[in-house]
């Protein structure tokens, strides 16, 4: 679908040369150009089809040469409209199926297929202006800017996420589920148990104690033990007389 702003010259569509730069389309847009030959309708049929790819690979000298019947399953395969034409963006599509079938042999070690061939090609100054290249750039260029948009959003919605961290103060039911997970591990913890537990209860409460104030609570209590352990009981009254009620 040419762009509104696209105008028609002495019989050829004409516009002013946009700027081109994904090298994809570019890439595509010259081996399009290259199909196209003298006629340059910005459509390929199939007699244009089946010259380029039969001819390249028995120019090339390929072991085997693509055969007309694999030329015209590609063609109507890329004829998505079925109007017996191929235009830029079904050709584009194509091109793009082709490219990720042919990563997917190089992945697993297989080599090109013939229909993979012939997909390359330089890109010229006739092929970046040609006003077949325009629409799927600027879709292109849509779908860029909708991705980086919600990239934009997730990561500023992360940063906030994490640069809002809850106080470590817990009420007498958030205390009593930390006392029921701490049960099983004794009248004492060393500072990393310590640290964990209370990782765990804040996964558990949908919070996220900020770590400095975690490493606060933890050293504090050390130093009123005296020892490198920490008593659970010196451990929930220190918790208490952050504001917490009492059990």
């Amino acid at each position: 679908v040419r762009p509104s702003h696209v105008v028609k010259v002495a019989g050829s569509w004409w516009q002013p040369a946009p700027i081109i730069e994904d090298p994809e389309v570019l890439q595509a847009a010259a081996a399009f150009r290259s199909m196209e030959g003298e006629d340059a309708t910005g459509r390929l049929s199939l007699e244009s089809f089946e010259t380029a790819l039969v001819g390249h690979t028995m120019t090339a000298g390929k072991d085997e040469a693509l055969s007309l019947a694999k030329v015209r399953r590609m063609f109507s395969k890329a004829d998505l409209n079925q109007d017996t034409t191929v235009d830029f963006n079904e050709f584009l599509a194509m091109r793009r199926r082709a490219q990720r079938q042919l990563g997917r042999r190089q992945k697993h070690g297989r080599s090109a297929a013939p229909e993979d061939l012939g997909m390359a090609a330089t890109v010229s100054g006739q092929a970046a202006d040609a006003p077949w290249v325009v629409a799927p750039r600027q879709e292109q260029a849509k779908e860029d800017r909708i991705r980086q948009q919600k990239q934009a959003v997730e990561q500023r919605r992360m940063v906030s996420r994490f640069s809002m961290a809850d106080a470590l103060v817990l009420d007498a039911e958030d205390l009593h589920l930390l006392e029921t997970e701490l049960a099983p591990a004794g009248a004492t913890l060393d500072a990393a148990a310590c640290r964990t537990a209370l990782d765990l209860l804040a996964m558990r409460l949908g919070k996220q104690f900020d770590p400095a104030e975690v490493d606060g609570l933890v050293e504090s209590v050390q130093h009123r033990a005296g020892v490198g352990s920490i008593p659970k009981e010196l451990l929930f009254a220190e918790l208490r007389a952050r504001g917490a009620s009492i059990i």
